[in-house]
């Protein structure tokens, strides 16, 4: 069992308390493929945890961690993992198959559900101990890790439970006391995932409803009275739930590889975002408006989805990821996967580190890439006018050919953004040369005794500079202009009149090829 930690940048933008919500459940899930990232983010460190993680949950005022292990041999336990240092500081023996963790972050209290003895343990925070062990007289499944949340705001905890008859629930438990004090009936088995929004005191129960089978696979309990107040059903079976009081939305992980949203007031789905793994841990941060989607064995990457728009922001590279949780406050975010170790990986909010411009050729591929650092690997967008034919992809890739006519500058704005905030934005200025070309006539006509002038006229960019060579007729003169033209002026001797010269004129501005032109001059 791997335990994946990425740890952030420190902020606090709103009181840790606000934060209760279902990032304490862990399930398991049939495994899906995904397409990994090419290469995972610098900065790993790694810990030992010895045995086969269930649930993670992490306490955002002290900065910890809380780990469910169940080794191969030896004593259940609870690994506690100090987030500030990336080091396991305690392991606190449990009953055997510890699932579900949940913390109160008021009182710096753990809870774990464990189904070896149908039980809640509580542990001191503080001191590392088990204080209390609350029989739950319900029948937890070893093979479903259940779920277990807390309240901060009333001090209630809830664990999901099933009856003997196979008929399940919420058992309601006195944080105060750690007493169980009532169970909220729901009559479909043991729920896969519990979740709390504390603004509104309402509990969210999940389940893993078979598409064949007619029950609702969320059901909205009332925290004041005990009761179910209304059902969701989602897009297929359910496997894990989050809860954003900040945005009042909810999240539901779903067995067709799919995130779906919905309002916390109404009830009704916001948007469903197809992952591409069977997810298992799913978590949110208020903080930032993201979701954290991490599929189960065999999907090697956590995907974050922005609250605002069901949008996939990024996706760090871990192997095998199953059960998350997140630190708002830092930025931290605590993974399990597969393996025996924890590995840790700073989320850190993009940087745009390239040239702030380029130049790019009328008629001509070109190519500029955007560099950039952060973890997730940012993507980037671009704000304002391109040249025709060009393009900026999201992996950072300026290019195209710029189409005739497109000569000039552009100054537009490049964002990169992977869900951490916040987004980076650079401006940025592409020049489009052109090269040269001579557009005004080859022949011009003087009259002897006359003041004429002519004007050669060019195209391209940058302005050429038009010089020529050649004898002109006496009386004339060639005079080049700064903004890509040139003229002949003067008055021709009617000495010359009936003769004919020709010149040579060439506009160059270092762009390839030179633009060269014969010019005929009529003395008439």
């Amino acid at each position: 069992m791997v335990i994946t930690v990425w740890a952030g940048k420190a902020r606090r933008l709103a009181p840790a308390g606000a934060l209760a919500v279902a990032l304490t459940t862990g399930l398991a899930a049939a495994g899906a493929s995904q397409p990994a990232n090419a290469a995972a983010p610098s900065g790993q460190t790694s810990i030992s945890l010895g045995g086969v993680g269930h649930g993670v949950a992490v306490d955002p005022p002290t900065d910890t961690a809380y780990v469910t292990v169940s080794p191969s041999t030896g004593t259940a336990r609870v690994a506690v993992i100090d987030l500030a240092t990336d080091a396991i500081t305690a392991t606190i023996p449990v009953p055997n198959a510890p699932k579900a963790i949940a913390v109160d972050p008021d009182t710096n209290v753990v809870y774990v559900l464990t189904s070896d003895d149908d039980s809640v343990s509580v542990i001191s925070g503080a001191t590392d101990a088990v204080t209390a062990t609350i029989a739950l007289d319900a029948r937890l499944d070893d093979e479903t890790d259940g779920g277990i949340a807390v309240d901060p705001a009333t001090g209630t905890v809830y664990a999901g439970i099933a009856t003997a008859g196979d008929d399940g629930g919420v058992a309601v438990i006195n944080g105060a006391t750690s007493t169980l004090t009532t169970t909220i009936a729901t009559g479909v088995g043991l729920p896969e995932a519990v979740a709390v929004d504390p603004a509104t005191d309402m509990v969210y129960a999940g389940y893993a409803v078979p598409d064949d089978v007619e029950s609702p696979d969320v059901y909205v309990l009332n925290g004041a009275t005990n009761s179910v107040s209304g059902t969701i059903d989602t897009p297929a079976s359910l496997e894990n739930l989050a809860v954003d009081p900040v945005s009042g939305l909810f999240y539901t992980a779903n067995y067709n590889e799919t995130v779906t949203g919905y309002s916390l007031a109404t009830g009704a789905a916001t948007g469903t975002v197809n992952i591409g793994g069977g997810l298992v841990g799913l978590a949110v941060d208020p903080q930032t408006a993201t979701v954290f989607a991490a599929p189960e064995v065999g999907v090697q990457n956590v995907t974050l989805i922005s609250e605002a728009d069901n949008a996939i922001t990024g996706t760090i590279p871990v192997t095998a990821p199953s059960r998350v949780a997140v630190d708002p406050d830092t930025d931290t975010l605590v993974g399990i996967t597969d393996a025996d170790d924890a590995t840790v990986i700073p989320l850190q909010p993009p940087a745009i580190t390239s040239a702030t411009q380029a130049t790019f050729t009328v008629g001509q591929a070109g190519s500029f890439t955007v560099e950039g650092s952060g973890t997730p690997n940012p993507a980037f967008t671009e704000s304002g006018s391109l040249p025709a034919g060009v393009t900026l992809s999201t992996s950072g890739t300026l290019a195209g050919t710029p189409a005739s006519g497109t000569a000039g500058i552009y100054r537009f704005t490049i964002t990169a953004s992977n869900g951490v905030a916040p987004a980076a934005a650079q401006a940025f200025t592409l020049t489009v040369d052109q090269a040269p070309a001579i557009t005004s006539a080859g022949e011009a006509a003087f009259r002897p005794g006359v003041s004429h002038t002519f004007t050669v006229r060019t195209t391209g960019y940058p302005a050429a500079k038009v010089t020529e060579q050649g004898k002109l007729p006496p009386g004339l003169r060639f005079v080049a202009n700064k903004n890509g033209t040139a003229v002949i002026t003067g008055k021709p001797a009617a000495a010359d009149r009936g003769k004919q010269y020709v010149i040579r004129l060439t506009a160059n501005n270092s762009v390839s090829p030179a633009a060269a032109q014969r010019l005929t001059i009529q003395v008439t």
